[in-house]
C-alpha cells in the first residue's frame, strides 16, 4: 500500500513540476478549501520528508478496513501537524522543521492587529496594508534561498488560524514543490490568496490577505573578508570572519569599507560601504548555509564604537 502511495504522489509531483514550468513557475491557489471558522494565515517551507509525514504512515501501517470508501479516505487523509506561537512571534509545528512567512491577527481589545510573520530565512521582504471603503487588504511577499545542489524535495504547505487562536499546517501533496534543484538564479513560486466576508454594526466588510513566496536557487558564502581604507585609499586593516561573526569594529580612520565574500564554486562578490553614509553603524546582510539545504540570511554589523549594540534580526 505504501509503495503505491509512493508512485502516485512521484507522479503528481512531476506531474505539478511540468505544470510549474509551463506557467512560469510559479503555482497560485486562490481558493483553499477551509472552514468558516478557520483562516489562511501563512505559507511553511519545509525541505524534506517531515517527521509528521512519517508519524501518518505509521499509522496507515497495519490497519484494516471496512471497505474501499474506508480505505480511499484513510488514503486521502492529509497529516496535520499543530502549531504553538514561541515568545519571539514565529510559530513552531509538532514534527515540521520549516520556515513560515505569514500574517496572523491578534484579538486585543476591540480591534484586532495584524501582525506579518518572518522567522529570519526570509529575504527581500515586502509587506502592506492598505485600508479601503469596503475593507483591509493584506499582502506580503518574500524570498528563501535553497543550494543548488540540494537534492531533497522542497513543499510548501499551507497554514491555518482556527477561531480560538491555534494554528495548524496541512502536509498536503499538493504542497510539492519541485524534487531537484538545477543552477544559481532559478526560482520557483507559490501565492496564497483569500477573502472573508464580516458584519459589522450592519455593514458588510471584505477583507482579503495574500501571501506569496518565491524559492531562489543560490549559492552560499564560504569565506568573509572585511577590508577597511582611509580617504587616501590605503588599507588600514583586513580582517576575516565567519558566519557566527554579528559584528566587528572598524578602525577610527576607517573612510569606507569592502566586504568580500566567496562563495561556493570560487565566485567572488564585493560590496563597498562608504562611512560617511552611515548613522553611527552600517548592515551588511552575508547569505550562508543554513540548515537543510537552505540557505540563511545573516546580518552583520559594522561600527566604530564598541558600545553600539548589535542590531539583530527584525
Amino acid at each position: 500500500m505504501n509503495q503505491e502511495k509512493n508512485r502516485m504522489c512521484a507522479a503528481f509531483g512531476i506531474a505539478l513540476i511540468f505544470s510549474l514550468v509551463l506557467n512560469g513557475c510559479t503555482l497560485a491557489e486562490p481558493a483553499l478549501q477551509q472552514a468558516e471558522e478557520e483562516q489562511l494565515c501563512g505559507i511553511l517551507v519545509a525541505v524534506g520528508e517531515q517527521e509528521a509525514w512519517t508519524r501518518h504512515e505509521r499509522e496507515m501501517e497495519g490497519r484494516t478496513f471496512s471497505g474501499i470508501r474506508e480505505l480511499e479516505e484513510s488514503l486521502n487523509a492529509r497529516p496535520v501537524a499543530e502549531g504553538t506561537l514561541q515568545p519571539d512571534g514565529a510559530i513552531a509545528f509538532e514534527g515540521v522543521e520549516g520556515h513560515m512567512l505569514g500574517i496572523v491577527k491578534e484579538e486585543t481589545g476591540e480591534h484586532p492587529t495584524t501582525h506579518f510573520i518572518n522567522d529570519g530565512y526570509f529575504t527581500k521582504v515586502k509587506a502592506d496594508t492598505t485600508v479601503t471603503d469596503e475593507g483591509t487588504e493584506n499582502t506580503i511577499s518574500g524570498s528563501i534561498l535553497a543550494m543548488e545542489d540540494l537534492k531533497e524535495p522542497i513543499y510548501m504547505y499551507p497554514v491555518y488560524c482556527r477561531s480560538d487562536g491555534s494554528y495548524y499546517t496541512v502536509l498536503d501533496n499538493c504542497g510539492y514543490l519541485m524534487a531537484a534543484v538545477h543552477s544559481e538564479g532559478e526560482v520557483y513560486g507559490k501565492t496564497f490568496q483569500w477573502e472573508t466576508t464580516e458584519e459589522i454594526n450592519g455593514r458588510k466588510e471584505k477583507n482579503s490577505a495574500e501571501i506569496k513566496v518565491s524559492l531562489e536557487m543560490a549559492k552560499p558564502v564560504e569565506r568573509t573578508r572585511v577590508r577597511m581604507y582611509n580617504d587616501r585609499n590605503e588599507l588600514l586593516k583586513e580582517k576575516e570572519i565567519s558566519g557566527e561573526t554579528e559584528e566587528t569594529v572598524l578602525e577610527e580612520e576607517t573612510a569606507y569599507v569592502i566586504v568580500e565574500e566567496e562563495k561556493a564554486g570560487g565566485s567572488v562578490q564585493r560590496s563597498l560601504y562608504d562611512w560617511e553614509e552611515a548613522s553611527g553603524g552600517l548592515i551588511h546582510l552575508s547569505y550562508y548555509s543554513g540548515t537543510d539545504g537552505l540557505i540563511e540570511p545573516k546580518e552583520l554589523l559594522l561600527k566604530k564604537n564598541s558600545e553600539i549594540k548589535g542590531a539583530g534580526r527584525q
